[in-house]
């Protein structure tokens, strides 16, 4: 007999527009499964007896459909064809309750399975977990170990937990590996919070580096329900929310890897902006905003610190480096001591324990720029703290034992 337990699976809670009242779920299930859906109700409701329900709506996936993958197999890493075509699932939950803890299930017919968990924004301050590039890949199950054991070690230096969980992409290996999605979001973690994430160069790989569908973002938008309010081409790839106080502008830096992208970004960015007054902007893509040598990076600052001094950027979050970087606050490409302006810049280290580097030298006029460096060479594994209040921006990066490496507050500033 078909069981929700074992057929609905890849199932993750995503922010709305707005994600004091909307968060949006994603599930796949087998092709035989109708009439999916999602029931909702805050957790101190534990009989669900004032639960609603919202029909899923759903599309039939061949994304996964003879893609290669590569899995070990009695020992030995073997290049296998998958053969998956499954129904993708979304359904918008709505009319929230700001700061609210909210559980949900999975179901059709009448079985379903076991509750998950988020909680709206709409605090006066919250806090969420920073993960990055911990590429997940079956033949070596240590780095997604040591990508959970991280932030479990993140929560446990939160004294009120954690809002959301937040990476700036690589979570996998091959996005291309289905049964890879499958662990992710079978995690403890992923069960028990929104996640926020995005497209990182990993996430788009088949079975390698070089492949004919390296652009394949359905690997990224068929397993994620971020709102569809990107430019043309980017719906759900790129996309921006409110977080309370913040607002968030998420960036597919794949597809900016064609420099003609870049404006229509830009003025998409611009639009979003003008529409919608936050406290605090923050910008996220997965290719670094520098170089670990200092350096600035060609897709990153030197294509955006115009448009980010400009718009009043606070925060430009990136992963990709696998070295922790973090400048000053930069104006007009130079350390700004004005108060009212500068955009602080800062990439994540790698959480996987295989994919650090050491840090590389930096020219005088580099330095300069460069507030802190971290890595723990090949072997890094860290992640960040941070705080949002109504005062300020709290980020603290902290290693794999719990011990706190680096701290700054950035105040706020409207």
């Amino acid at each position: 007999m078909l069981s929700a337990q074992s057929s609905a699976r890849l199932i993750t809670a995503n922010p709305g527009e707005n994600a004091s009242t909307e968060v949006r779920i994603s599930w796949h299930t087998d092709l035989r499964v109708e009439n999916s859906f999602v029931k909702f109700t805050t957790t101190d409701d534990t009989d669900w007896a004032n639960a609603r329900t919202v029909q899923g709506e759903s599309i039939t996936s061949t994304t996964w459909y003879g893609v290669p993958t590569r899995i070990r197999k009695d020992g030995e890493i073997n290049r296998i064809f998958q053969d998956y075509v499954v129904k993708r699932h979304t359904a918008t939950l709505s009319e929230l309750t700001p700061d609210t803890d909210y559980m949900y299930r999975i179901g059709y017919s009448n079985v379903f399975c076991d509750a998950r968990y988020f909680r709206t924004a709409g605090a006066s301050e919250f806090t969420f977990a920073w993960i990055s590039d911990f590429h997940l890949w079956q033949p070596l199950p240590e780095r997604l170990n040591h990508g959970m054991n991280m932030i479990s070690t993140l929560i446990e230096q939160a004294p009120n937990g954690v809002d959301f969980i937040f990476s700036t992409g690589d979570v996998l290996s091959f996005g291309g590996c289905y049964g890879e999605w499958k662990t992710l979001f079978n995690q403890s973690h992923l069960r028990n919070h929104i996640w926020v994430s995005l497209i990182g160069n990993h996430d788009l790989y088949q079975d390698g580096r070089i492949t004919p569908e390296y652009h394949k973002q359905k690997f990224f938008t068929e397993t994620h329900n971020f709102p569809p309010n990107g430019y043309a081409g980017q719906e759900g790839a790129s996309y921006w929310f409110t977080y309370g106080n913040v607002l968030w502008i998420v960036l597919n830096s794949m597809d900016l890897r064609n420099e003609e992208q870049v404006p229509i970004a830009q003025a998409w960015a611009e639009e979003v902006i003008r529409n919608n007054t936050a406290q605090y902007i923050f910008f996220a893509q997965h290719f670094q905003w520098f170089n670990a040598d200092g350096a600035p990076n060609r897709p990153g600052f030197t294509r955006w610190h115009e448009f980010f001094d400009e718009w009043g950027v606070d925060i430009a979050f990136s992963g990709n480096s696998h070295v922790y970087f973090r400048t000053y606050p930069l104006y007009n490409r130079q350390v700004s001591h004005d108060p009212s302006r500068g955009t602080v810049y800062i990439g994540a280290p790698s959480s996987d324990g295989g994919r650090g580097r050491d840090k590389e030298n930096m020219t005088a006029e580099n330095a300069k720029k460069t507030a802190m460096r971290w890595t723990e060479g090949d072997n890094t594994v860290g992640g960040s703290l941070v705080t949002v209040n109504e005062r300020e921006v709290t980020i603290s990066l902290y290693n794999r034992y719990g011990d706190r490496i680096d701290n700054v507050v950035i105040p706020a500033r409207r």
